[in-house]
């Protein structure tokens, strides 16, 4: 007898941590190239792996980038290492890498 297949449902998230909606200014340090900008970006939303971000220059798919951002009623700047991993025109998916404990922690009690 055939075993019953799940039905693909695209309303599932398939993310592995969730993400919350979070608008911050973000400081974002980039080098390409030999050359280091320093710009401003706004966060749009955030998880424990990663956070997307606005920002009116270019960035590329795999460049490696330094953010600082504050989350809302935190003391502390959040100051990481992050990879870009999705591209868009001015919408930027950035993972985060080597994260200490305390940035996770952080992190997943904003997201909850």
């Amino acid at each position: 007898m055939a075993s019953a297949r799940t039905p693909y449902e695209p309303h599932i998230c398939r993310r592995m941590h969730r993400r919350m909606t979070i608008e911050v200014p973000v400081v974002l340090i980039s080098s390409h190239i030999g050359t280091t900008k320093i710009s401003s970006a706004r966060s749009f939303d955030l998880s424990a792996g990663g956070i997307r971000v606005q920002k009116m220059t270019n960035l590329l798919a795999d460049q490696p980038v330094f953010i600082e951002f504050r989350l809302p009623m935190a003391k502390d700047l959040i100051k990481m290492n992050a990879v870009v991993r999705h591209a868009g025109e001015q919408f930027y998916g950035l993972e985060f890498h080597q994260t200490t404990q305390h940035q996770l922690e952080q992190i997943k009690m904003f997201c909850g």
